[in-house]
């Protein structure tokens, strides 16, 4: 008998008893308990003055609907309600109005249920913008989304060759999913704690949800796609949090459709989004303060992590998965062969990817998609490497899982010993040209999956330019290699790449004109600790308050009197 010489760990998502049952982009519809808290102090308020704190609450919208909701602030020992205001983008607040000094607390309380649509989005030539005044807005560039600058509007031109809605928006999100890099750890606070604009994006090549959002909308503005920031809370697999994604106008359905480059969910958002509201710009989603000059708020609206319950969880249902794997050798590639179904009447294009739960398995291109008819059958296939040492009598097991628009599919698997044979692949993943201050930047992302190091050969060309280089990568690698031009010349460049698998082309176009808005650094608004004075008050009721200013108008007057009756009485004499 084969000797298991150990069980692979369980799935990576344990944070929660929840987390363990679903994979977020699996959920179609949910019913949930979710509270929001805040806190801050109040200090400096006389008799008679108040204060004014006014944040986003949850809203009703196509995709949710409000069972319950209930807002309360508390303040040495007594309870505020408040009322509900609507923006210009009829985002729901609540303004609580206090009149004392003290600490204060609120809670946002709602039971909501959730349903992710699936649209049968309809194919369009981009072009002009016929929703007119309704969608204008969510072209222009604004502070955070800089969509007509030559930063954007270059990376746009190479990104995205085709000039039609579902491509654009398709490519661009899972485009900006792969090349931004979701921070962790360390550095996930240093973003957390400010937003950064969609160049500062492509720049730095990291961040969180709010820069996947940012870079992902200002090239589909820039695309001609009227685009907006969305905010509230998910779950991404381990806890729920506060959010950002995006929503793209359909011209065709007059609707606007959701998508998340955080996610890499393109045309859809799972169920586990819960919106509180729209904007043009990310720094637009404020809390807000109103109080007197003499006074002094301090406002915190994440003072936690929001708490959500699960009452109902439902899977989407629109695709069934089927594979027959079950055995895979170790030290080299096995191919999984996927079978997908539409369960629908609609065209869908289905994601389908297969969580990788041990980082023995290496996994080539673990995220695919496939359009499919109505109850139309397709085929995907995948390649995993067991980068695993087994003797003959030795086996390894575990599992693996398969998510899609779907209940996941999880199989078990039996590793056993295999011929190591050194076969693999190189591929280049990805070509960026970022202009930027006068300076041309070639991003060139390649991975390496031989089980050995191998070299790849870049070659840049263009008018009076050459550029030559070797690259060594290291077996089992994804790397980045940056190549820089100075003072660049508006003409094509042409990218050449020869790996020991296959050779890559691509010419690079750039833009002419440069049109920009400044980014500036601000720090989150999320977080807002905000002064408006209040309205002039009439001068009766500033004398009332300060009598001294009446005493001052006295004698102001008497001087200006005396000083005319000792004129008159000279100019007579």
């Amino acid at each position: 008998m084969k000797k298991i010489i150990f069980f692979l760990i369980l799935l990576l998502c344990t944070a929660t008893a929840f987390a363990e049952d679903i994979y977020p982009s699996n959920i179609g519809s949910i019913e949930a308990s979710v509270t929001l808290f805040g806190n801050g102090k109040i200090s400096g308020l006389t008799q008679g003055q108040e204060v004014k704190l006014q944040t986003i609450t949850f809203n009703e919208n196509e995709f949710q609907k409000i069972l319950e909701q209930t807002e309360e602030l508390t303040i040495n020992g007594k309870t505020y309600g408040g009322k509900y205001l609507f923006d210009e983008y009829n985002n729901k607040y609540i303004l609580f109005t206090i009149s004392e000094n003290g600490e204060f607390e609120y809670k946002l309380k709602a039971t909501i249920q959730t349903n992710s649509s699936l649209f049968n989005v309809p194919d369009y030539v981009l072009g002009q913008n016929t929703a007119g005044e309704k969608t204008e807005l969510f072209l222009s560039p604004t502070k955070k989304i800089e969509s007509n600058s030559i930063e954007i509007k270059t990376l746009t031109k190479n990104k995205v060759l085709e000039n039609t809605y579902l491509t654009a928006v398709n490519k661009i999100i899972n485009w900006v999913n792969d090349y931004v890099e979701y921070s962790q750890d360390e550095e996930f606070s240093k973003y957390y704690l400010t937003q950064r604009s969609a160049i500062e994006t492509l720049l730095n090549k990291k961040g969180v949800c709010d820069e996947f959002a940012n870079l992902g909308a200002a090239m589909l503005r820039a695309k001609n796609i009227p685009t907006r920031i969305n905010i509230g809370i998910t779950f991404d697999g381990k806890e729920w949090g506060n959010h950002a994604w995006i929503g793209t106008y359909n011209e065709k359905l007059q609707v606007w459709i959701p998508s998340d480059p955080t996610f890499r969910e393109a045309g859809f958002v799972d169920a586990t989004h819960i919106k509180m509201g729209s904007f043009s710009d990310i720094t637009e989603s404020q809390a807000k303060a109103v109080f007197p000059a003499n006074a002094s708020v301090s406002f915190d609206t994440q003072t936690k992590l929001p708490h959500v319950e699960i009452k109902k969880t439902n899977y989407f249902n629109e695709v069934n998965l089927q594979t027959d794997i079950s055995e895979m050798k170790a030290n080299r590639w096995n191919k999984i062969k996927v079978n997908i179904t539409n369960l629908s009447q609609d065209n869908i294009t289905a994601p389908v990817s297969i969580q990788k739960n041990y980082k023995e398995l290496i996994i080539k291109e673990n995220r695919k998609s496939i359009k499919l008819g109505p109850t139309e059958t397709g085929e995907l296939e995948f390649e995993i490497y067991p980068n695993i040492s087994l003797s003959s009598n030795q086996i390894a097991k575990g599992t693996i899982r398969l998510n899609s628009l779907s209940q996941p599919l999880t199989k078990d698997i039996t590793i056993t010993a295999g011929d190591y044979d050194g076969s693999g692949e190189l591929i280049v993943n990805d070509i960026t040209p970022i202009a930027h201050e006068g300076l041309l930047s070639i991003r060139i992302t390649t991975s390496n999956y031989f089980p050995e190091e191998k070299e790849i050969d870049i070659n840049i060309t263009g008018n009076n330019f050459e550029l030559n280089k070797k690259k060594q990568q290291s077996a089992f690698s994804t790397q980045t290699t940056t190549e820089d031009i100075p003072d660049f010349e508006v003409i094509p460049y042409t990218v050449s790449i020869l790996t020991p698998t296959a050779h890559y082309v691509q010419t690079l176009g750039l833009e002419t004109q440069k049109i920009t808005i400044e980014p500036k650094e601000i720090e989150k608004q999320t977080v807002v600790e905000q002064k408006i004075t209040e309205p002039d008050k009439t001068i009766s009721e500033r004398i009332q308050e300060n009598p001294i200013i009446l005493l001052v108008g006295i004698l102001i007057g008497v001087t200006i009197l005396l000083f005319v009756l000792l004129w008159v009485n000279k100019k007579y004499v």
